[in-house]
């Protein structure tokens, strides 16, 4: 069950997996982090000590246009996992801030597993293919 859940602008973010850019989106990207940021221990003198979490888990959903080109990359990873377990495959995505100090962000780079492709849809209107990937990364930051 996540823990943290959100939705951001995905014009800001830049997303990869195994040098696969994911870039055809069919609305936001949703990320759901499995873990606090922080584990705080409590000692015998009832001193409180807190430390970060750097490795993190997160489940991110990706809405792919059902045309994309890509949306077919990602879908041979996949079989390429299943038939032969290829994976899990490197992963990173990139946060970009512009701030005072100029472009800051922060990245996330760890690896992926693709656990859902949603099956493709007949209809009228083309309507997005979600997929879903369970990434350990680890959070670094960039800029000042």
């Amino acid at each position: 069950m996540a823990r943290h859940s959100g939705t951001w602008n995905h014009l800001d973010w830049n997303f990869q997996i195994n040098g696969v850019p994911l870039t055809d989106f069919n609305g936001d990207v949703t990320f759901a982090a499995m873990e606090d940021d922080w584990e705080f221990t409590q000692g015998q003198n009832y001193a409180t000590e807190r430390s970060l979490h750097e490795n993190r888990s997160f489940d991110i959903t990706f809405p792919m246009m059902a045309t994309s080109a890509q949306l077919d990359l990602v879908e041979a990873l996949s079989v390429a996992d299943k038939k032969i377990g290829a994976g899990p495959y490197p992963f990173s995505a990139v946060h970009l801030i512009t701030g005072a100090s100029g472009i800051e962000g922060y990245k996330l780079v760890g690896q992926a597993t693709i656990t859902q492709i949603d099956p493709p849809t007949v209809g009228k209107v083309g309507s997005a293919r979600n997929i879903k990937l369970h990434v350990d990364a680890e959070l670094m930051w960039r800029g000042a």
